[in-house]
């Protein structure tokens, strides 16, 4: 049974007259007939009362006519529900973003937007490396991404001044840390006497380019032994914490000093600026990005783009 011979009854109960409802219903009246007839070979009963004039139901069609109109109805009202949902879906705005910044940064920075734009952020996106990030950007499968940036991190170049435009939304730094010692200072400390067991970011992180870029160019070497890598700072942050090794962290993630179990590995001559950009396509037309752009630039003079 199919959903429009139930249509197509409700549309003859109403008009009584084969040619009126086969018109309604925008078909011939020939195959508005057919359709009518398979309906009664389906319930094995009469429904229209084809010997009076106008046409009546039979009794088995006005039971029948209180159950097609109870159907139609709901799936009329669920279809425009559904409509809605896609509309809805549609006018939001999805970005994508690292898990480091979705656990450290999002959350204060969406509330300080005082924004009503609907945000869906894309949480697969949390493991993602920071070149599948762009590519997203790129194909216009995200409308913004919120990442960050160093002029060491190439991945950049790709959108960097071509088609897209950014902002800087804050400044972080990389920080590196150690879990603390007995005599309460770093168990682990740089430029370090021998090799320091070093946890380290994948060679498929924007951190491990910054970082490697860093350490390359520094007059004063450090002693580094990779024991582990990972594509996450949380790992890397567990792993220090269980006194594994050093590992650069952002200072968003590691937390006031009196609550944490980590100390800075070396002086501030060892950290690593960063900034914290979002970045859209030049070329996306939804309706609601110019809004939230205009936003973010709002709330950037409203707040420095600092720690």
């Amino acid at each position: 049974m199919e959903v429009r011979w139930l249509e197509d009854f409700c549309a003859l109960a109403r008009t009584l007259h084969f040619s009126r409802a086969a018109e309604e219903r925008n078909i011939t009246q020939p195959t508005f007939s057919r359709r009518i007839k398979l309906l009664e070979e389906e319930m094995g009963t009469m429904l229209i009362n084809r010997e009076t004039m106008p046409l009546t139901l039979t009794p088995s069609g006005a039971l029948f006519l209180v159950t097609c109109v109870d159907i139609t109805t709901q799936l009329k009202e669920t279809k425009e529900r559904c409509h809605n949902i896609v509309k809805a879906e549609s006018e939001k705005l999805h970005f994508a973003t690292t898990q480091t910044l979705y656990l450290s940064f999002y959350n204060d920075w969406v509330n300080n937007l005082n924004s009503d734009i609907d945000l869906k952020i894309n949480l697969k996106s949390a493991s993602w490396a920071s070149k599948q990030l762009i590519k997203e950007l790129e194909q216009q499968k995200c409308d913004l991404i919120i990442c960050y940036w160093s002029p060491n991190i190439d991945f950049f170049d790709i959108i960097d001044g071509r088609d897209f435009d950014h902002i800087t939304i804050a400044h972080e730094k990389l920080i590196p840390m150690s879990l603390v010692g007995d005599t309460g200072k770093a168990m682990y400390s740089l430029p370090g006497r021998n090799h320091l067991p070093y946890i380290s970011y994948n060679d498929q992180t924007a951190m491990n380019k910054v970082i490697s870029k860093f350490l390359a160019r520094k007059q004063e070497s450090a002693q580094l032994l990779v024991v582990s890598e990972s594509g996450q700072a949380t790992s890397i942050k567990a792993m220090i914490e269980e006194g594994f090794g050093i590992g650069w962290l952002p200072e968003r993630m590691i937390g006031p000093a009196k609550d944490s179990r980590l100390v800075p590995a070396g002086g501030e001559n060892w950290e690593i600026p960063l900034e914290i950009r979002a970045y859209k396509a030049r070329q996306n037309s939804h309706s609601q990005l110019k809004a939230l752009w205009s936003d973010i630039k709002k709330s950037m003079g409203n707040t420095a783009p600092t720690l």
